[in-house]
């Protein structure tokens, strides 16, 4: 039973319900625009650092074949790292709304993992908002869901930030909740 709301498959979803009668609404990802951004900047620093070290390889006294072959594998082998934590970043960065909560779940493994939920039943929402702030992100239907709610139970607004079809995602949310 997929949507278009729900970006990840249910066996990954079944842990998030941890409240009785709770069924999710909505799961997404950040928008995959960025992960390929990202892996183009690693790509880009990758390429600079064998530049630099055939630059310097060209340049040395020690000029061997097997030094300039051991750097070329010791910064492919770092590059290939780079890349597959900026990707393993972007696929533990998950967005999750059910009937009794918001969760956001930013995991980096071996480094730092975070989740910020709210109980929907302790606030009133009070506004959804949508924002796309450039012509960019319009073409690639990407931005910002904000959701706001009442002051004394929950001092900041929680975003969706970044995600696919932010207008549809805002028009949803602002039904179900």
């Amino acid at each position: 039973m997929m949507n278009r709301h729900f970006e990840l498959p249910e066996e990954c979803m079944k842990f998030c319900l941890t409240l009785p009668e709770e069924q999710i609404l909505l799961a997404k990802r950040e928008h995959p625009f960025l992960l390929f951004l990202r892996l183009a900047g690693v790509t880009i620093l990758g390429i600079g650092f064998i530049f630099l070290g055939t630059l310097v390889h060209s340049l040395s006294v020690f000029n061997s074949t097997a030094n300039f072959l051991a750097y070329a594998v010791i910064s492919i082998a770092i590059i290939s790292n780079m890349a597959l934590k900026v990707a393993v970043d972007w696929y533990y960065h998950i967005y999750i709304v059910t009937n009794r909560k918001l969760l956001e779940i930013r995991s980096k493994p071996l480094f730092s993992d975070k989740v910020d939920n709210v109980f929907l039943d302790q606030v009133r929402t009070t506004e959804v908002d949508t924002l796309i702030p450039t012509f960019i992100h319009e073409f690639i239907d990407m931005g910002s869901v904000v959701i706001e709610f009442d002051r004394p139970s929950h001092g900041e607004p929680f975003t969706l930030v970044d995600i696919t079809d932010p207008e549809g995602t805002a028009e949803f949310l602002g039904d179900v909740l």
